[in-house]
């Protein structure tokens, strides 16, 4: 155990504004006493008997309640009492728990064991908070409470801010029900990129109004509906679909032969149409097609002005059929069309496309752009018999590309595919430890290694592993891609994965790719009891608790920077200047601070190389408690 006065002052600019002076939070420490905030109501005692989660294991026995308060009021910024506001807590060794501020603005969480606990506070209007925050979106300080002890903390939320302005048409007129997107520039995965963050409907002046947002930079996109017809062309063929849909469900076979012929008028109008098929582009601030500019407000600014103007470019219809293996059409199917322009996925996404039982799907009016389509089952196989259990249907997907130029594109054909099936063999290599008897317990998922706007799993949730009594297990239904895999015992501590790998490679640092239709076969899972950690405190040039500082711990080994690396961790001080990071794989480490950092950004490699100078070498063996007290020069 030593001091290290070796790392510095390391500022990193966020790019959102500060919380100005009436968004801090501070906490003291209070005597137990008479006068105490209104107590939150009590849960309901828990049923006798024997208990199961919701997947059917056996639920663990609740340790018993502490003695601990943690209290509070919540202010706006004129001093009122912020009523109404949900205050959540977490940390500590139990689940979260979430409860409402009183008229008074005041909360009180009891019976809580001794641990590090997290407040964060959020309501309509304002920003979310968390307690000791400093800069948007950086990270809370932790509170220490001890068992008995009493704490009081207070924080002032400030107001959000407001982005307004005017959307008008190709005329200059009011564009009515036209929908704005408010997209905030934010690090992921250590790459800078607008995500959504609100939006709004144009009203009957063509005002929109994008409020609760959080101080930051911001792309404000309109995007039109297009959902009716621009000219004679499009009407048409709006007619063709709802004539096409009702021969399906014609009520006589006369009725059926009426619609055919009415069908065959309007196709015959359509081949006869020359006039382009027209409808509005997406349309970004200032006047751009995808997000470039941005909108920069700060706490409580109301932001008017931004109009947008829209414009009418020739738009296209896709047309094509989705066919399952054996060349049977699947009877439920979701379908997306996505731009494939990594600028443009959250502004140009278009939701189900039109689909009939045949499997021919369309989308209408779309832009120009290349786009993926992808296609995913719901259901699979005829309609099962009246009062019949109806079966567990494999998942089939399928995905193509196209490009659109204005004209209509026809015979676009998705073949489906069945997911790819993982399996592997999980075990347990303990020192001190019994291996569990229950392996339900053990959970092991499968996830996208760097979500993009091409990835399939974002059509539906991550596939979960079927552990069996030997530890063999089963993910069924994955799709083509890069994935990451993680694992865990639940409600049993002291236990860690420690490696996961696919063919002899590691897996769990690095990406496993799953390419074509064959199946994964040979994962291996290996939990062991040897914990490692790293601890200590981190305090100023006056012995303080530094707890201003976001402490970052980073491999050396730069094969390691990976997005989302379970060896890179930050974690902010409590307010005692106390630090501690668990279940760190063993190897060798950088130890730095940094100022209210932007969040993520500590997986940008450019970041990671600027940062040797002013941090300090952590080996960490296997198993090892290792202590570092860090002294910020």
């Amino acid at each position: 155990m030593r001091t290290r006065p070796v790392i510095r002052f390391l500022a990193v600019s966020a790019l959102a504004a500060l919380i100005d002076a009436s968004g801090t939070a501070r906490a003291q420490t209070v005597l137990p006493g008479p006068t105490q905030p209104p107590v939150a109501p009590r849960p309901p005692a828990p049923p006798t008997g024997p208990v199961r989660d919701p997947g059917g294991r056996p639920a663990t026995t609740p340790a018993p309640a502490g003695k601990a308060v943690l209290a509070g009021t919540i202010t706006t910024p004129n001093g009122q009492p912020a009523a109404g506001a949900r205050v959540m807590l977490g940390g500590g060794d139990g689940p979260g728990r979430t409860t409402t501020t009183n008229t008074s603005g005041q909360f009180v969480f009891e019976g809580l064991r001794t641990g590090r606990y997290f407040v964060n506070v959020s309501k309509p209007g304002f920003m979310s908070l968390a307690y000791g925050q400093r800069r948007v979106n950086s990270m809370g300080t932790p509170i220490p409470l001890a068992d008995g002890e009493r704490q009081v903390i207070e924080m002032q939320l400030p107001r959000a801010a407001v982005i307004t302005g005017m959307i008008l048409d190709e005329r200059g007129e009011p564009s009515i029900n036209t929908q704005v997107r408010g997209m905030r520039y934010t690090m992921v995965n250590g790459r800078r990129r607008a995500q959504q963050a609100a939006n709004d409907m144009t009203d009957d002046r063509g005002i929109y109004r994008l409020h609760s947002l959080q101080p930051g930079e911001y792309a404000v996109c309109a995007v039109a509906r297009n959902m009716g017809p621009m000219n004679d062309a499009q009407r048409i063929q709006m007619e063709i679909e709802g004539v096409r849909r009702s021969i399906e469900n014609a009520p006589s076979a006369a009725a059926r032969q009426a619609m055919l012929d009415r069908l065959k008028v309007l196709q015959a109008e359509r081949v006869d149409q020359t006039e382009p098929n027209l409808g509005y582009a997406p349309v970004c601030y200032p006047s751009s097609s995808a997000p470039s500019a941005s909108v920069t407000v700060a706490a409580g600014e109301e932001r008017s002005g931004i109009d947008l103007q829209m414009v009418m470019i020739p738009v296209a219809r896709i047309e094509g059929t989705v066919v399952a293996p054996g060349g049977g059409a699947p009877r439920s199917m979701q379908l997306t069309l996505v731009n494939a322009d990594e600028n443009m996925g959250d502004v140009d996404r278009q939701g189900t496309g039109m689909q009939q039982s045949n499997g021919q799907f369309s989308f209408q009016n779309v832009s120009p752009g290349r786009y993926s389509i992808m296609a995913r089952t719901m259901t699979f196989g005829p309609p099962p018999a009246p009062g019949a259990a109806v079966p567990k249907e494999p998942l089939l997907w399928g995905m193509t590309e196209v490009v659109v130029n204005g004209q209509d594109l026809s015979g676009v054909v998705i073949e489906l595919h069945p997911g790819i099936t993982v399996t592997g063999q999980m075990t347990f290599q303990p020192t001190t430890l019994t291996p569990p008897t229950d392996l339900n317990r053990v959970q092991i998922s499968i996830f996208p290694f760097m979500p993009d706007n091409n990835t399939m799993m974002m059509m539906g949730p991550s596939p979960q592993a079927k552990v069996d009594a030997s530890g063999r297990f089963t993910i069924p239904d994955v799709m083509p891609g890069k994935y990451r895999m993680s694992a865990g015992v639940i409600g049993l501590q002291g236990w860690v994965v420690d490696s996961i790998t696919a063919g002899g490679q590691d897996v769990l640092d690095f990406p496993l790719e799953i390419k074509g239709a064959r199946d994964v076969t040979d994962v291996a899972v290996v939990f062991g009891d040897r914990i490692s950690e790293l601890s200590g405190t981190i305090t100023n040039q006056k012995g303080e608790p530094a707890t201003e500082q976001t402490i970052l711990l980073y491999p050396t080994d730069q094969k390691y920077w990976t997005p989302s690396s379970r060896r890179i961790r930050t974690i902010r001080a409590g307010a005692d200047g106390l630090y501690n990071f668990r279940t760190i794989p063993p190897g060798e480490y950088r130890l730095t601070t940094l100022v209210d950092p932007e969040p993520g950004i500590w997986y940008d490699r450019e970041v990671l190389e600027g940062l040797d100078g002013s941090s300090i070498r952590v080996v960490i063996a296997e198993g090892e408690k290792k202590v570092e007290h860090v002294k910020i020069r």
